[in-house]
């Protein structure tokens, strides 16, 4: 584990995210999302849109980075500066794209994500990594719960402009949820530009880019397991026991009913 993720577990985070924070503008765009929500994808065709390039991992992760390496990079665009973050609300982010997904997809992915990086073992049970997700956290961003209610608490007190998007939404209508996007950056494509867009970014196509990455951050990971998954919606219906699913409604149940899941 690298020294800054080592610190980022311990009481000198706050530190460290001040700084990470540092050379922001009231203008930038933010791409928001619990870890493991489909933001990559959102931000391999968001890249395309406003650069009207092919996306690739190492295009994007330069283009459109994470807050903490937007530093001494040359981010403008026509339509501004775009950053990812998986952080809560924090008041310097001012507007933002916000991309939610069903917690019982999340637990799975995350479960998958943290064997890529080695996080756990391979031998990792899910029922115990289930406990750890619900009783404290699997990454250094928090509770899913509270992560994803500071946020609708900065749009309900106009803290942000904030656009929430679903990913289950952008999956199975993305022409239609691209243009909510397209109206909310003011950025004014065609719908046929949009379609080609999305069309250059399928799950095929990303996987095969992840084939081709020299990400080295990527190239770190477990590659026997895939970064770009099949980004399934509903696939825990058949994971989960009737008690598990219960500790989940009884946890973030007023979540899953805010976004009608």
């Amino acid at each position: 584990m690298g020294l800054k993720k080592t610190l980022l577990n311990t009481r000198f985070k706050c530190i460290i995210n001040l700084f990470q924070h540092c050379n922001l503008k009231s203008s930038d765009t933010f791409i928001v999302s619990y870890p493991k929500s489909g933001s990559t994808w959102l931000r391999f065709v968001l890249f395309e849109i406003i650069n009207d390039t092919p996306s690739s991992f190492e295009e994007v992760n330069s283009k459109i980075p994470t807050v903490g390496k937007h530093f001494n990079k040359d981010l403008r665009t026509k339509h501004g500066r775009f950053i990812k973050t998986h952080e809560p609300y924090r008041n310097t982010y001012k507007k933002a794209i916000y991309l939610v997904r069903d917690v019982r997809d999340i637990i799975i992915s995350e479960f998958n994500y943290n064997k890529k990086i080695r996080a756990i073992n391979k031998e990792f049970l899910f029922d115990d990594f289930f406990e750890l997700f619900i009783n404290s956290s699997v990454n250094r961003y928090g509770n899913y719960y509270n992560h994803v209610n500071t946020w609708l608490q900065a749009s309900k007190n106009k803290e942000a402009n904030i656009l929430f998007i679903r990913f289950e939404d952008l999956k199975s209508e993305p022409l239609k949820e691209f243009k909510k996007i397209n109206s909310f950056l003011n950025i004014d494509q065609t719908d046929a530009f949009l379609t080609k867009k999305i069309e250059n970014n399928t799950l095929n196509k990303m996987k095969e880019k992840e084939t081709k990455t020299t990400d080295k951050k990527m190239l770190k990971t477990d590659r026997s397991i895939p970064f770009v998954r099949n980004g399934k919606t509903g696939g825990w219906e058949d994971l989960y026991s009737d008690e598990q699913l219960k500790i989940i409604d009884d946890k973030f149940g007023d979540i899953i009913s805010h976004f009608n899941y």
